[in-house]
């Protein structure tokens, strides 16, 4: 081998060789303390985009996990409020028996129903105010509860919270025979099956038309009970104190009042009659206004621009009327309690006069004289909500306009503000669930136009639906979905029609327990109520255990995504730290031989100091 000081080969391949061997240490180094395989893109690229995929996806289902947990969460409080609610039905449906005891007098059930009535307000706030993330669960903010799972849609899962909230909307209607010409209607659980039951007053036929709903929605044929020639007014109560709902028909040519006792199956007694009233009676209503606990009557007499005010007996007769002034013409009538006394009082609407006259009662059965207020046109009807959420009986009535007037709290009112709906009967009910009572005003051609209140006493003009009757009308729960339905009445006709529902809760129906027969039939509502919320629970339960099958096949997708992860990024410990021995040995060996190497340039300079010879 020749010798040369001019290039070290040598020591070229020897550092060559130790950087080769310090390199691929350094990068078992890095893995090692890593714990990566790959950890730069050159290490493996295409093992590097599967792994990053693999993760993403990992990650995407981890976010799953906590999203069904939030959905369980949200749950919990859900089921946590209906059991709330639940417990309030309970207590109410007790509350509701006590006062259906013959053993109670009016003065025990008015503290039974200030209870329930307190309840009631706690069940509607519990609905309100139940919320998560901001988000209330039952006044129909959530229409569905989505939960995003996984990818795409179908990485979601769906369901509703249940339950049965109004909308504010009008859905199907059905039509029943009644008599004719039986424009006014009244409704009631005539029979004990918890079932709204109608009577229409068919004025043309001189009979009264019972008509027994069912669970669905459906009646049977009307039967017929003759009473007076011409039956205009409708209202029912216990005028006897049996606990039945009675009958009472305001007959407009007689000038008095046919009265149909309840049998309690559903069937009336023939009818009797009071003496005369006045002239020409269009309409009737009933309360308490002695405060003897003893339903009374107030017609609306016509001809005479009076109210007669009739005191019941207890056996279901009356005592003759008792008349007040009106204004002129008062076509319809209604009673409640307008001061917050707890003394009802009567309006009436004054056709001719195009006003509203109140008469407050004073308590013993008397009342002041009336007040009137205006309104637009010439009033056909009028009835008491509360528009603006203030706890005080508002008024409206129909005209050339609808003319609302809201309660100062003393029994006056403001001046009447119109909305450009024009009406023949108006009733009032709370029918999208937010706690203000709402208006649905019957107009020409077979008509129902829906007004929803603002809570300020405005309203917003809803839509206008055909219902096939064109009447006065009623409000009530005919379908046993706990939200109102309308009917109205009509020429031969009656129509039902159906309030539309969304996921929520509704608040509970209005009732009284005063009388005995005003408990039987909140029992009943307060018995639907809670079935109702039962099931809604029980639909919330099996979501829950879905959710929960859901988090467990989730986590067990990540778990395999991170895995296979694993697999092509994480380093072989063992297999590195061998690799590391091996080449921290080859780079000591290089370095040794480097070392050598470098050494034997010096052999030439060894060669040239030896003497010539």
């Amino acid at each position: 081998m020749p010798v040369s000081i001019g290039n070290n080969i040598q020591s070229l391949r020897a550092q060559r060789r130790l950087g080769e061997a310090s390199s691929e240490l350094s990068k078992t180094f890095g893995r090692l303390a890593s714990g990566l395989r790959i950890n730069k893109a050159s290490d493996d690229a295409a093992g590097l985009a599967i792994a990053e995929s693999l993760s993403a996806k990992s990650r995407v289902f981890n976010q799953g996990i906590r999203n069904l947990n939030d959905g369980i969460s949200l749950l919990n409080i859900a089921d946590s409020a209906i059991n709330s609610l639940v417990s309030i039905t309970t207590r109410l449906s007790e509350l509701a028996e006590q006062a259906s005891n013959g053993s109670l007098g009016y003065a025990q059930r008015k503290v039974l129903n200030n209870e329930a009535q307190e309840l009631s307000k706690e069940f509607f706030r519990i609905t309100q105010a139940t919320e998560f993330n901001d988000t209330a669960l039952f006044n129909g903010e959530i229409s569905s509860l989505r939960l995003q799972a996984g990818f795409g849609m179908d990485g979601g899962i769906t369901s509703s919270l249940g339950g049965s909230l109004g909308t504010g909307e009008l859905g199907s209607t059905t039509n029943v025979t009644v008599g004719g010409s039986a424009f006014a209607v009244t409704s009631g659980d005539f029979n004990g099956d918890g079932i709204a039951d109608i009577a229409s007053a068919d004025s043309a036929d001189g009979t009264i038309s019972v008509l027994i709903g069912s669970s669905n929605g459906a009646f049977e044929s009307r039967v017929t009970y003759a009473v007076g020639s011409n039956p205009l007014g409708i209202a029912t109560g216990d005028l006897n104190g049996d606990g039945v709902l009675d009958i009472v028909a305001s007959d407009n040519s007689g000038g008095y009042v046919s009265i149909l006792l309840g049998q309690g199956d559903g069937t009336f007694g023939a009818a009797t009659s009071t003496a005369s009233v006045g002239s020409a009676p269009k309409d009737i209503t009933t309360g308490d206004f002695n405060g003897d606990g003893i339903l009374d009557l107030a017609t609306s007499n016509y001809y005479d621009n009076e109210v007669s005010v009739l005191f019941g007996q207890g056996d279901g007769t009356f005592a003759s009327a008792v008349k007040y002034a009106t204004g002129g013409l008062p076509f319809a009538i209604t009673s409640g309690d307008l001061n917050g006394d707890g003394i009802p009082d009567i309006v009436t609407a004054d056709y001719d006069d195009g006003i509203l006259s109140v008469h407050l009662g004073i308590g013993d059965g008397t009342f002041a004289s009336y007040v009137s207020y205006a309104v637009n046109g010439s009033p056909g009807d009028v009835a008491i909500g509360d528009f603006n959420g203030d706890g005080s009986a508002d008024l409206v009535a129909t005209g050339s306009a609808i003319t609302v007037l809201l309660n100062q709290g003393d029994g006056t009112f403001s001046a009447g503000v119109s909305t450009a709906v024009t009406g023949l009967g108006v009733s009032v009910g709370d029918f999208n669930g937010d706690g203000l009572d709402d208006v649905a005003s019957t107009v020409a051609g077979s008509n129902v136009t829906m007004l929803i209140s603002q809570g300020d006493g405005s309203f917003e003009i809803g839509d206008t639906y055909a219902v096939g009757a064109t009447g006065y009308g009623l409000v009530d729960d005919f379908n046993g979905d706990g939200v109102l339905d309308f009917a109205t009445g009509g020429n031969n006709t009656a129509s039902i029609t159906f309030g539309t529902t969304r996921s929520g809760i509704n608040p509970i129906l209005p009732f009284s327990l005063e009388t005995m027969a005003d408990a039987k039939q909140a029992l009943s509502l307060f018995e639907q109520k809670r079935e109702s919320l039962i099931t809604q629970q029980g639909e919330l339960g099996a979501f829950q255990s879905r959710l929960s099958y859901a988090v467990n096949t989730v986590r067990a997708s990540s778990e395999n995504f991170l895995a296979a992860e694993s697999r092509i990024r994480d380093v072989d410990v063992a297999e590195e730290a061998a690799n590391a021995a091996r080449l921290s040995i080859l780079q000591q060996s290089a370095a040794a031989v480097l070392a050598q190497a470098n050494q034997a340039p010096a052999l030439t300079l060894a060669l040239l100091r030896q003497p010539a010879v």
